[in-house]
This record gives C-alpha cells, sequence and structure tokens, in this order.
C-alpha cells in the first residue's frame, strides 16, 4: 500500500517549527487580509501555512469585500510573498481542498449528473454561486441548460473551464489543491478540512475528508498514527474545540451574523499556541 509520504493526494510538511492554519475563508478578502498581514508580521524560518479550504462559497452579493476570483489572486500574492522569505519552500505552504472547491470540480462535470437539475439546485443551496458568477457564469443560463441536456450542459461547463484559465494561476491553483497535510516526527498531526472516518486509513478517506465532519469532535481515541487531527471547518458551527486527539479550529458558531476567519498558530508537536479571529 502507498504510503502518505509518496501519495501526492497529501502534503508533506515534515518537520516544522511551527504551522499557521487559516479556517474557512468563504471569499472575504478584507477578514482574509487582517489573517495575511499577521501571519507576515510573525513568521519565522521554519515555519509552515496550511489553509484549510473553502476559498469561496457563500451569497454572491458582488461586493469588492466578496470575491472568488481576487481571493484566489491574494492567496496567490500572499504565496510569492512568503516564497521570498528566507529559506521558504513552495512546500511549506499547503492549500486543502473543502467543500466548496469540491462542489466546484463537480460543478465543472455536471453533465455526467444523473439529475443535473437536481444537482445544480443543491450546489446553489452549498454555496456555488459566488463562484460561479465571479467566474462569468449565470444561474438561470445554468438551470436553462440543465434542462436542455448533455450537449447544452457540457459546452456551457466547458466554457466556465475556459473562463477559469483566463485567470493566470487558477487553474493550477485548483489542480494542486490537497486532500490532506501531515506532518513527521514524534508527534505526527494530521491537518483535514472538515472529517475523517476514522475506521479507514488515510488513503481510504475518499470524500470522509469534506462530509464525515459532523461527528468529528465525538472521536476520543487518537487516529493512527496521527497525535492529533486538526481541522478548519466545522458544519455543525460549534466553534473551536480540543479534545486531546482533536482540534476544530473554525471559530465560527450558529449565533454569529457573519463567518469570520480563525488563524491557529500550532507548535510542531501540536500545541495551540495562539488563536486569531478576524
Amino acid at each position: 500500500m502507498t504510503s502518505p509520504a509518496d501519495d501526492p493526494r497529501f502534503a508533506n510538511l515534515k518537520e516544522p517549527r511551527r504551522i499557521w492554519t487559516v479556517s474557512a475563508i468563504y471569499g472575504d478578502r478584507e477578514k482574509l487580509a487582517d489573517i495575511h498581514e499577521e501571519i507576515a508580521r510573525n513568521f519565522k524560518p521554519g515555519d509552515r501555512v496550511v489553509y484549510f479550504g473553502n476559498y469561496t462559497g457563500g451569497d454572491a452579493d458582488g461586493s469588492a469585500a466578496h470575491s472568488a476570483v481576487q481571493t484566489i489572486d491574494d492567496l496567490l500574492g500572499f504565496r510569492k510573498y512568503l516564497l521570498a522569505q528566507e529559506a521558504v519552500q513552495c512546500g511549506d505552504i499547503v492549500y486543502l481542498r473543502g467543500v466548496q472547491e469540491e462542489i466546484w470540480q463537480k460543478l465543472l462535470q455536471l453533465q455526467f449528473a444523473r439529475d443535473p437539475s437536481g444537482v445544480f439546485e443543491w450546489m446553489i443551496e452549498h454555496g456555488i454561486a459566488q463562484s460561479l458568477c465571479d467566474y462569468g457564469g449565470n444561474i438561470e443560463e445554468a438551470r436553462r441548460v440543465c434542462r436542455e441536456g448533455i450537449l447544452s450542459l457540457t459546452k456551457w461547463t466547458n466554457s466556465l473551464r475556459q473562463n477559469l484559465r483566463r485567470h493566470p494561476g487558477h487553474s493550477e491553483f485548483m489542480a494542486a489543491l490537497r486532500r490532506a497535510a501531515f506532518t513527521t516526527g514524534n508527534t505526527p498531526l494530521l491537518f483535514v478540512h472538515a472529517g475523517i472516518d476514522p475506521e479507514k486509513p488515510l488513503a481510504q478517506q475518499q470524500d470522509s475528508f469534506w462530509w464525515k465532519g459532523k461527528k468529528f469532535n465525538d472521536i476520543r481515541t487518537a487516529y493512527d498514527p496521527f497525535s492529533y487531527v486538526i481541522r478548519g471547518y466545522d458544519p455543525n458551527a460549534q466553534g473551536v474545540k480540543v479534545n486531546g486527539v482533536t482540534m476544530t479550529l473554525d471559530g465560527t458558531t450558529a449565533e454569529m451574523d457573519s463567518l469570520p476567519i480563525t488563524c491557529g498558530l500550532l507548535s510542531g508537536q501540536g500545541e495551540l499556541l495562539d488563536l486569531m479571529t478576524a
């Protein structure tokens, strides 16, 4: 069986000094800028950065503060800034695939769905509108081509791919998203988007990273061989939780009017050193 260290779906962070983690962003550029400023001010050689996914999503409100396209541009721009720092390597900055990115990939394959109209409405309910509209799509046009059949749908999804490629680096960004990241050493850590199936080995998780998050905080036994499993998105919106073998670094709670971005700073051994919410 392939070792996680040899599996390109997973990012090997090796033995970092510290790890900066960034929770779901939802296209909020202003809050992301605050998080990036904090990281830039305190980043040191040997640090790593892990983004947990959901870079876009939410309402297509058309505001400058919420933009799928410009958020990806901001992420790519900050990556260039970090890579210009002393001793920073490409593998020190990791982007995980979140629910929103998984839905986007499925949107580009909508012509293969058994019920395209039903699947598309489910996608809209789960926040794909922002990405769709920012990359030149139209909700009503999508509903129309869903009714017209596979040929119209194929032409429409191809146009979305072309729109994505018009933005430098965006196709490459989407293609480079990892399913999980891990550290090595005496206290290895595993970083995931929303959840895992504790009964399955890492290589067999498949879509558990996105859809097995509801009972994540109930895990009470360490997921071998990792000391901690750390996630950045909680579908139940219960806020930051630490129970000894799992850690949720999503500050969102049901009472909040807006979605925050949470930045956690961990030691290489998994100790939560600092927490910032924008």
